[in-house]
């Protein structure tokens, strides 16, 4: 049965000590690079289930290897990964306490056809020397 009960935490380090669940729902910059390594895993309370759905480049996969080898961790989720497209033989997959989903939540056909409007409207906007919607760079 899942507590209804609000928590309120000072720190990351509050949280994650005492969490059940815990979802990275982060942006990857410089600063966030590699957030979660091995210390933040042994941080995490034991028998915590790890999710991550924003960007490979957060977790250490080798650190979350570890932490669920140990069973410091009960089990991760994870659709995305430090390396894409995936490398082939990564430990991470040998691990029935780790479930793998490839990065498509967010492919509908809404966004796929969202996408494809901004793609066309950003070509023709650097045709006629004006920049695309979204620039990168």
């Amino acid at each position: 049965q899942l507590s209804r009960e609000v928590i309120h935490c000072e720190s990351l380090d509050e949280l994650f000590s005492v969490s059940d669940y815990i979802s990275v729902n982060v942006p990857y910059t410089e600063s966030t690079h590699h957030m979660l390594d091995a210390a933040a895993f042994a941080r995490m309370k034991t028998g915590a289930y790890f999710i991550n759905i924003a960007r490979g480049g957060l977790v250490v996969e080798a650190a979350l290897y570890d932490a669920l080898v140990e069973g410091k961790l009960a089990g991760a989720g994870q659709d995305v990964y430090e390396v894409e497209p995936v490398v082939e033989g990564n430990p991470l997959f040998s691990l029935e306490t780790n479930v793998l989903s490839p990065h498509v939540s967010a492919l509908t056909r809404e966004t796929n056809y969202n996408g494809g409007i901004i793609c066309a409207q950003s070509i023709i906007n650097v045709a006629e020397g004006g920049k695309p919607l979204y620039p990168i760079w």
